[in-house]
């Protein structure tokens, strides 16, 4: 009967720290997996971006951010048929969405959607295009100040106009933020 009164105070903390009107801008590193169709692996590599976020609530946020990642491309050849076409090199993205925070006193967990729209090239494709689509967001910052936030993040990533060809772009990684405006 304790556990469930212990879990309740714990997820709901008297005093909040995330408030409306307060700016966070940051830098983000990332581990990322591409899957291209019709090919056995996925393409991995990093990525470095910068994120913005506004408070337009206690719970909701404007949300901002871009990057550039660089995969791993390792050509799978097929018998007689050269290299598996479509794998790009670089991918650079930018997105703008909301996000709903769920403020727990100095960890700050979070999801979010944005709408992204993405430029791929290099690699085995014939030529750089972009292309539009989703981000779906999740992560947790840790208010280690009242200035500055250090978190965990992961975006899914749906490359809608090009599904087919791309069912999966995923991102993980670290998040360091500067905060102002509260």
């Amino acid at each position: 009967m304790r556990a469930p009164i212990v879990a309740l105070a714990f997820f709901c903390p008297l005093a909040a720290h995330a408030v409306e009107r307060e700016h966070q801008l940051g830098i983000d590193t990332q581990f990322v997996s591409l899957k291209v169709a019709n090919t056995a692996s996925s393409n991995i590599g990093g990525a470095l971006g910068a994120h913005y976020s506004y408070g337009l609530s206690d719970q909701f946020n404007l949300m901002a951010e871009g990057g550039f990642a660089l995969h791993v491309v390792e050509p799978e050849v097929e018998k007689d048929k050269g290299p598996a076409p479509g794998q790009p090199k670089t991918i650079g993205h930018v997105g703008v969405g909301v996000g709903y925070t769920f403020d727990v006193i100095s960890w700050v967990p979070y999801i979010g959607l944005l709408g992204t729209g993405y430029v791929l090239g290099g690699g085995t494709r014939a030529s750089a295009g972009g292309a539009a689509g989703l981000a779906a967001a999740l992560g947790i910052d840790y208010r280690a100040s009242r200035r500055f936030t250090i978190g965990v993040a992961a975006r899914q990533h749906f490359i809608l106009s090009d599904f087919a060809t791309y069912p999966s772009w995923t991102s993980v990684g670290l998040r360091f933020s500067y905060t102002w405006g509260w």
